[in-house]
């Protein structure tokens, strides 16, 4: 479920417009929270709202937290790229990963860079941390 509307992340490259959550819905749900403890969780799967009691923005009377919420698209677009050039720079093609990963490897110890001693090819979660130190 979208913070913002309803629909699932397989749906998102329909191009079909999805109605935006409603927020008269998500407040009463929320108002549940205090109430019995088994109907709570419930409504919320229900509405496809996160389990959270009393969010910050229950009590604000004139902000509609559903419409607040936008995509982070110069991120996204960060996160792509260097997905992208990772991945390319690192196939057989181009340099190969044995050549990212030696070239990773004699970077000289510094204060200001992260090292892989392993190179970059090897990791398969990467941190934020670790995702800035390769860009």
């Amino acid at each position: 479920m979208w913070p913002k509307m309803s629909s699932s992340a397989c749906q998102l490259s329909e191009h079909i417009h999805f109605p935006t959550q409603d927020y008269n819905k998500a407040v009463d749900v929320y108002l549940l929270a205090d109430g019995d403890v088994h109907m709570f969780p419930t409504a919320c799967l229900k509405q496809d709202l996160k389990l959270v009691f009393h969010p910050f923005w229950e009590s604000l009377p004139l902000m509609n937290i559903f419409l607040l919420i936008t995509p982070d698209v110069l991120h996204q677009l960060l996160q792509g790229v260097i997905k992208h050039l990772i991945y390319w720079i690192t196939s057989s093609s181009v340099f190969g990963p044995v050549a990212i990963n030696a070239r990773c490897q004699m970077i000289p110890p510094n204060h200001h860079i992260m090292l892989f001693s392993k190179g970059i090819s090897t990791l398969s979660q990467v941190t934020g941390k670790e995702h800035k130190s390769i860009c």
